[in-house]
């Protein structure tokens, strides 16, 4: 796609649920940038330094949904998250944990 605001090329689009679409560069930076943001908004696999973070495939194999409310209430739960990263259940979204558990993936769920 070609950028009409300047001489580069564009590599992606993103469009909201509002039908809005921001173009983005090669290196990350949204058509409206104009100057004014010095950081990137969109980051690559290969911009992020994954060795500080825990994506192992191991799991408890005996864990149970009332195992899972315990940890998560002492804050010692962890969340496989979709890009294969396990993180504390208190920055995962209430909606997806309730999804795992209803759909019965006790395999997303281990005791930090």
């Amino acid at each position: 796609m070609f950028n009409a605001w300047g001489d580069g090329y564009y590599t992606f689009e993103v469009e909201y649920e509002n039908n809005h679409v921001v173009p983005y560069t090669t290196e990350g930076y949204p058509a409206w940038n104009t100057g004014k943001l010095d950081f990137q908004t969109v980051f690559y696999k290969e911009d992020i330094d994954s060795f500080n973070y825990d994506i192992s495939g191991v799991t408890n194999k005996n864990i149970t949904p009332k195992k899972i409310i315990k940890l998560r209430l002492k804050s010692k739960l962890l969340v496989k998250c979709p890009s294969g990263i396990w993180m504390n259940s208190t920055k995962c979204p209430s909606q997806v944990m309730e999804q795992y558990l209803e759909d019965g993936m006790l395999n997303m769920f281990k005791k930090a």
